[in-house]
């Protein structure tokens, strides 16, 4: 079936360059957070750099996979720039990308740190297994939004950065670093 579905025009050169661009921007700077924590959790640099990676695995699974959904989501995310795209994929697939990412990576028996960094790193009160690994992308994903747009340090997001001990400007300036390059 999957053979059968997958169709290259969904995603074009540009838009796929771009996916592996923004992929590796995010490893990279999962990483630079990593290496400023404060945990008793043991840090794994591979496991980070991992689910910073493949943080947004289930996009492309959805775009090559399932192309009709995708632009469905992708449709309803260009009037509601506001939402979460996570919203929208649950409202009109019943599923998220994250989801379908750690479904997959379930079946493939990646680690289970890395399918637990990746399906919760959006529920920050996530207190199970491998949580460490959930907050830390949490962070990053957030300060790279905030570089980009400037919005205000939500109450969650100064939560996770007290629970690490991090200092919002020093994360700051070691993930624009990372950006910029």
């Amino acid at each position: 079936v999957m053979g059968q579905s997958v169709r290259p025009d969904v995603m074009d050169h540009e838009q796929h360059r771009h996916y592996w661009i923004e992929a590796m921007v995010m490893a990279r700077a999962t990483v630079v957070v990593a290496e400023m924590i404060n945990t008793d959790e043991p840090i794994d640099f591979g496991v980070t750099y991992l689910i910073g990676l493949l943080n947004n695995f289930g996009h492309l699974v959805l775009a090559y996979g399932f192309p009709h959904y995708y632009e469905r989501v992708m449709d309803a995310h260009l009037v509601n720039t506001h939402v979460d795209v996570s919203i929208i994929e649950h409202q009109v697939l019943g599923i998220t990308n994250e989801q379908i990412t750690a479904l997959l990576f379930e079946v493939w028996e990646m680690p289970s740190s890395v399918i637990q960094g990746i399906r919760h790193h959006k529920a920050t009160s996530y207190k199970g297994e491998h949580c460490h690994y959930a907050h830390l992308l949490f962070i990053t994903k957030y300060m790279i939004r905030y570089l980009d747009d400037g919005s205000c340090l939500e109450q969650d997001m100064k939560a996770a950065l007290e629970k690490y001990g991090l200092d919002v400007e020093k994360v700051k300036k070691r993930v624009a670093k990372v950006v910029e390059r």
